[in-house]
């Protein structure tokens, strides 16, 4: 049967599923389904770009050499994809227009751009203030313009500010190419903005979905999930293009990869909202992992590591609208709102046994065996955020790999580092040592996740040293990711996204 075809059945047997897990199976009864369709790869309209397409379903394939792949996608309109990152820039006739400075990709972008034309580079737009995606902006010219959503400049740090601003569109005319930047709500960050060259159909809009792939863990950890819902039907209903670009993976996208993430995230709150209604509260989450499965499996890529932080995040959402809804009606001069803002991701209770240690220093774990393609995915996470170098530790025993800061990092809380610039270490077993805010220490170590070092209550600075668990799973991965991440944004005072990654 075709997967396609198969979703939509499956999503109209949603209702016989929870109703077997419900005490009154009259309200489980799902009454609506939400149909999927295959993606439609559209050519470039001018048809002079017809590899394009081809880019949609299928990697482009990238020389070792270089590190990264360029090509013109539409009439001076060139698409870069390296180092799990995709950004886009333009030429002019009069300079080119850089869209974002991820900060893997380093000075190969000043390469990409050299590789073909020599126009200098005369304007930069950062997407948002994510250090990861504009952090390598220091390598352009100081004297050209840069443009950024007002918010977004207020947050940046450790780049060049913003000389454009605005709040809620903006058109750039360079040379013989338009841009439309516009503001269509939190859906990711604070001054999230959409890039949209419209003669060429061709859009920019980062850290929104991965196409072909089930949303990362907490939706792209969004900090409002209303708004991340919203921009989906904004940009489907209101802007013409025929690819865009989404800032991560290693394809292109189309609208009808777009319409399938929406459509993934309305079954998964129409799943969570039913399970709320039939089933006890406790078994919400596991119904919800569930079915999802059962609705997307084969459909999108990295459905079941990701499914459970998905879960959490929606059942939050659907709980808190229910909130509002019940205010509103109490109130009838409460306006109802989306979800308020969440910058710490929500934590899950850890499945299982709790991991056993030695309680002393050393402070190691206890008889626990790494999963080697979990553990190699750890070290590659936490080596790619920026400015971390791995270096052999002066902190921890041997074997273990230092989490170095480079100097050009800032730190925002340097007591909390134990030595040198050696922010954290991991351990040959996969478990780490890294400093936490203290309340955030404290829940890691209630739902058992890791446990506050022997020593957090003897060093000043150090209350909220954590070890934190190997990871069993990259289910398990994406959340001590997370927590190695609000590390890392802990000391340096940064705003690093977990889903950047």
């Amino acid at each position: 049967m075709n997967k396609w075809i198969k979703a939509t059945i499956i999503l109209i047997s949603a209702g016989t599923f929870l109703g077997a897990c419900s005490n009154n199976p009259e309200q489980a009864e799902v009454t609506q389904a939400v149909e999927v369709e295959p993606p439609v790869v559209t050519e470039n309209s001018t048809n002079e770009f017809p590899q394009t397409s081809g880019y949609t379903e299928q990697p482009p394939v990238v020389d070792p050499a270089k590190g990264y792949f360029v090509d013109e996608i539409a009439d001076g309109v060139y698409w870069l994809s390296g180092s799990r990152y995709q950004t886009m820039f333009l030429t002019t006739g009069e300079g080119v227009i850089a869209i974002d400075a991820p900060q893997p990709m380093g000075r190969s972008y000043i390469e990409a751009i050299q590789e073909v034309t020599d126009e200098p580079i005369t304007h930069v737009i950062y997407t948002h203030a994510h250090n990861d995606h504009v952090g390598a902006a220091g390598m352009f010219p100081p004297d050209i313009e840069y443009i950024a959503h007002q918010d977004a400049a207020d947050l940046l740090s450790g780049v060049p500010a913003p000389t454009i601003t605005f709040d809620d569109a903006y058109t750039l005319e360079v040379g013989n190419q338009v841009l439309e930047l516009s503001y269509i709500g939190t859906y990711h960050s604070v001054g999230d903005i959409v890039i949209h060259a419209p003669r060429q159909k061709v859009a920019m809009v980062v850290d929104l979905f991965h196409p072909g792939s089930a949303p990362f863990a907490g939706f792209g950890v969004t900090i409002d999930l209303g708004a991340h819902l919203q921009a989906h039907d904004l940009l489907i209903e209101e802007y013409d293009f025929d690819v865009l670009i989404p800032g991560h993976t290693e394809i292109l996208a189309t609208k009808t990869h777009l319409e399938t993430n929406r459509a993934f995230i309305l079954s998964m709150q129409e799943i969570v909202q039913q399970a709320i209604e039939s089933v006890p509260s406790d078994e919400v989450i596991q119904t919800c992992i569930d079915m999802t499965i059962a609705q997307w499996n084969g459909i999108l890529e990295n459905l079941e590591d990701r499914v459970e932080a998905n879960c959490q995040k929606m059942e939050e959402y659907v709980l808190s609208q229910s909130a509002v809804s019940d205010e509103s009606s109490a109130d009838p001069t409460v306006e109802s709102t989306s979800m308020p803002d969440q910058i710490v991701f929500p934590l899950p209770e850890r499945s299982g046994p709790r991991t056993q240690t030695s309680g002393t220093v050393p402070h190691v774990q206890i008889d626990v065996e790494p999963v080697t393609a979990v553990n190699d995915e750890l070290y590659r996470r936490a080596f790619a955020l920026p400015g971390v170098e791995d270096r052999p530790t002066i902190v921890s025993l041997p074997g273990a790999r230092g989490m170095w800061l480079s100097d050009d990092i800032a730190l925002a809380h340097p007591e909390t580092i134990v030595s040198g610039r050696e922010f954290a270490h991991i351990h040959p077993d996969g478990s780490l040592h890294a400093p936490l805010p203290y309340e955030r220490a404290l829940e890691v170590a209630e739902k058992g996740w890791g446990e506050r070092h022997p020593w957090a209550d003897e060093r000043e600075g150090w209350d909220g040293l954590v070890m934190l668990f190997t990871p069993q799973s990259m289910a398990e991965l994406d959340i001590i990711f997370q927590l190695i991440v609000e590390s890392y944004n802990h000391v340096t005072g940064q705003t690093v996204q977990a889903s950047d990654f």
